[in-house]
């Protein structure tokens, strides 16, 4: 599916319940991310799940010691909701996350945060890592697309691989040199 497209179907499918100014001067927010990060769940969200879950969110983000992506949005996605948006997207029905460039957006699924038992199944299924690291292990691969503005996933991939491993990486193969990410000293 063309990028148009896809941003157009993610747009026109989800009403949003922005948390931005909810969460701010929340600890989630302020210790953590970048001013020009904002923090979305879909509709059907509890106030108190959705923070919850962005709190998860963001203490994965204060990992690295770098500016993250400016301006850029975070959306959790119910898990109900989750499969058919993909398959609405023509993405994988596997995915946990994906992200739109243009839009500077990216999506995770609910299951990330609080997988049920068929969700836990399939995740560790998917990609055999222990359950209390799928979400660090999503949030770096979908940083490798939206640090690098990377549209490839193994390109994507071999950046949060980097990222995971050695505590930095850098966009050395898409972008310049200079565009670098590392952890937070004592977070690998």
């Amino acid at each position: 599916m063309s990028t148009a497209l896809l941003t157009r179907a993610v747009i026109g499918f989800f009403v949003l319940l922005s948390t931005s100014q909810w969460l701010q001067g929340q600890s989630a927010v302020s210790d953590v991310a970048q001013e020009d990060q904002h923090f979305v769940c879909n509709t059907g969200y509890t106030h108190s799940a959705c923070h919850r879950q962005v709190e998860q969110l963001t203490r994965q983000l204060s990992r690295f010691r770098q500016t993250l992506p400016h301006g850029w949005t975070w959306i959790i996605v119910r898990s109900r909701d989750w499969h058919d948006t993909l398959l609405r997207l023509h993405l994988d029905p596997q995915s946990p996350a994906f992200t739109v460039l243009e839009r500077r957006q990216t999506f995770l699924s609910e299951t990330l945060f609080e997988p049920d038992a068929q969700s836990r199944a399939e995740l560790l299924r998917t990609f055999k890592v222990p359950l209390d690291q799928i979400l660090y292990v999503a949030v770096t691969h979908e940083l490798g697309h939206a640090y690098c503005g990377e549209s490839h996933e193994g390109k994507a991939e071999r950046f949060a691989e980097h990222l995971r491993t050695r505590g930095s990486a850098d966009c050395s193969s898409t972008r310049a040199a200079s565009d670098t990410i590392a952890t937070v000293p004592g977070w690998r």
